[in-house]
């Protein structure tokens, strides 16, 4: 991407002079504001650079590598990608400025209500930041993400605090209360994988609140005039030429924690129908079960993700596989398998709640080299193979491939222990 922001490329542009390369026009495009020109070019580059690597001499590799991967890219983004990209980008630029003008209330309150679920899987990376850096760059202010999320994070800490308020147990409380204020900062991780997802209902909670203050945002306008993680901290990236805005920001999330607050409390969580919960038997209950995974143990505190290493989503155990396979550790049923297909989520016959989360970040990877056997709501034996997965894949990409086995439910089981394969 530098080259379509050399200082001589600028100058080109400013002086505005035809110019052709072996007699093919190159059209003048500033790209100093623009992000598809970019990263479609880096895309371009990357078959280049395989291309190079496969077909450059050993003995002259290191020299013809990067000299055919600039002399390739360099002219075809300048020629080619640097103008399809601007024009991609201003079609974008066109519809949202469609919505924000005609829809104005659609993006804001379906972004407030599916955004937490989103950062459960990871996706909201991959969505949002292209979208509202072109937006941003073409209009001055971005609508497309956070308003929506203003509400979300939000909505997210009410949730939060409300279960942390009337939770009788105190590690519930004490979890509760540190993660809704972090969500009220913008980082909602915590919250989610440690509450809200833990006792459901919470989530119906984030939903509803995320979908409601979305909704006051697009009818009101609200607008984001600099890219920052919506929180408390990040509320001078509302401030802007409307004077107004700052003080819709504020209704915004207001509704949003208010609402979810409000519905939080009223559904309650799983601890407060005890009635409801299966009583297993002494006979079914288990203090040890074997890894799913076949490797070395890793002590929680020395798990590399902070999430898992801190305990927020229960109590863990990393595994470095010695095999490419996951098995089930006890009877049970299958909860969850992540979209990305690195996590299945198991409730077993003996009470356990268990997550198997293969690789750090391994999100990112969106499911390749990762191979689930088993879908929601199959039942399951132990010993079953649940997952195949590539070590090769997850190195190649650059990730740890530290299998990580959280038991979610730890509080209701604190004496239980996983053994080694």
């Amino acid at each position: 991407g530098g080259v379509l922001l050399h200082p001589n490329w600028s100058a080109l542009v400013s002086a505005g002079e035809p110019v052709s390369f072996f007699h093919m026009p190159v059209t003048l495009w500033s790209y100093s504001s623009s992000v598809l020109p970019i990263i479609l070019t880096v895309l371009f580059m990357s078959f280049v650079e395989r291309f190079a690597e496969k077909y450059s001499p050993n003995v002259v590799k290191a020299v013809l590598r990067p000299l055919l991967t600039l002399g390739i890219t360099a002219p075809v983004a300048l020629i080619v990608i640097g103008p399809l990209g601007s024009y991609l980008g201003r079609i974008f630029a066109i519809a949202l400025s469609f919505l924000d003008t005609h829809l104005p209330v659609l993006v804001p309150t379906v972004v407030g209500a599916v955004f937490p679920l989103l950062v459960f899987v990871g996706m909201h990376l991959a969505i949002f930041p292209a979208l509202q850096t072109v937006q941003l760059a073409d209009m001055g202010y971005e609508t497309v993400c956070g308003p929506g999320v203003l509400a979300s994070n939000f909505a997210v800490a009410g949730a939060t605090l409300a279960v942390a308020i009337k939770s009788r147990n105190a590690k519930t409380k004490e979890l509760g209360f540190s993660t809704g204020v972090t969500a009220l900062c913008g980082i909602t991780e915590p919250a989610l994988y440690g509450i809200i997802v833990k006792f459901h209902k919470p989530l119906i909670a984030s939903v509803i609140g995320g979908a409601a203050g979305g909704v006051f945002a697009g009818i009101s306008h609200l607008k984001r005039y600099a890219l920052a993680t919506p929180g408390i901290p990040a509320l001078p990236t509302f401030m802007g030429e409307d004077p107004d805005n700052i003080f819709m920001a504020l209704i915004t999330l207001a509704i949003g924690f208010l609402v979810s607050f409000v519905v939080a409390w009223i559904l309650g969580t799983e601890e407060d129908e005890p009635a409801k919960l299966k009583v297993y038997p002494a006979s079914e209950t288990v203090n040890e079960f074997y890894s799913p995974v076949a490797g070395e143990l890793i002590p929680m505190e020395e798990i590399t993700d902070p999430v898992f290493a801190s305990g927020t989503v229960g109590k863990c155990t990393g595994v470095r596989p010695a095999e490419e396979n996951v098995y089930a550790p006890f009877d049970g049923e299958i909860t969850m398998v992540a979209d990305t297909k690195h996590a299945i989520g198991l409730l077993g016959n003996n009470g356990l709640e268990l997550l198997i989360h293969v690789g750090i970040d391994t999100t990112a990877m969106e499911g390749k080299g990762f191979y689930p056997l088993c879908q929601v709501g199959d039942k399951v034996c132990r010993g079953q193979k649940l997952m195949s997965f590539s070590l090769k894949e997850i190195h190649s990409a650059g990730y740890s491939d530290t299998v990580v086995i959280a038991i979610t439910n730890s509080d209701d089981h604190p004496d239980v222990r996983m053994m080694k394969m």
